[in-house]
């Protein structure tokens, strides 16, 4: 897709002459060949991969991180830095899989991991796919959170999300107790930039993670 192009399109689900925002994951010269497009008023989001604008199907998050499982536990354990196993700790549907493997470093917190609705009404969950590990000890799985998380204000010690919409990251904030761990993996460009909008004290702005802590109220 020519990058000036998301100047003339219209969101789909708005109507003209609501217009749409490009996010660029990589770029060929001037044309955006993954990405999305995303509407800032109505928060949905059009993919673009191999180059292809998919105007039909909008969807509520980005293409989870590909990240290593067990690498990513660690990771995300280690920025949660939570030993006592006390409290709620989040995992959003692109790191739900890796609930297990959180749990048992962060000394046994219950971890709520989130799934998409694909898993709702299943009989059975193939052992490739992560969700055997997370129905272990210290982990609860949820299916259909939507854009709200399914939280109580305040409850939650740790929350940790794979490239989350504008919508979700305002809502993690709600979720999160003061002084609360906020991770998001691979942020993007457009992320980093809300984050600095939030009442979030960031501790680790990488490439592969950022880590902040939710500021109390004044």
């Amino acid at each position: 897709m020519f990058i000036e192009l998301s100047e003339a399109l219209a969101c789909p689900a708005c109507g003209p002459p609501q217009g749409l925002v490009v996010v660029v994951d990589r770029l060929d010269g001037r044309r955006v060949m993954e990405g999305f497009l995303g509407c800032p008023i109505c928060e949905a989001r059009f993919p673009i991969r191999t180059g292809i604008v998919d105007l039909a199907h909008p969807t509520d998050a980005v293409p989870p991180p590909e990240l290593d499982p067990k690498q990513t536990a660690v990771m995300i354990a280690a920025l949660f830095d939570i030993r006592d196993g006390n409290g709620y700790l989040l995992l959003d549907e692109a790191l739900g899989p890796v609930a297990a493997g959180v749990a048992e470093m962060t000394g046994g917190c219950e971890v709520i991991a989130l799934a998409g609705p694909e898993y709702g009404h299943r009989e059975s969950i193939e052992a490739d796919d992560g969700w055997n590990d997370s129905m272990a000890p210290g982990t609860s799985r949820v299916t259909g959170a939507g854009r709200s998380l399914p939280v109580q204000n305040g409850r939650l010690r740790a929350l940790a999300m794979g490239q989350p919409t504008e919508a979700r990251l305002r809502d993690a904030i709600r979720a999160l107790a003061p002084d609360g761990r906020l991770v998001v993996m691979q942020p993007t460009a457009e992320t980093r930039e809300l984050l600095r909008e939030l009442p979030v004290q960031a501790l680790t702005d990488e490439e592969m993670a950022f880590l902040g802590v939710v500021a109390a109220p004044a």
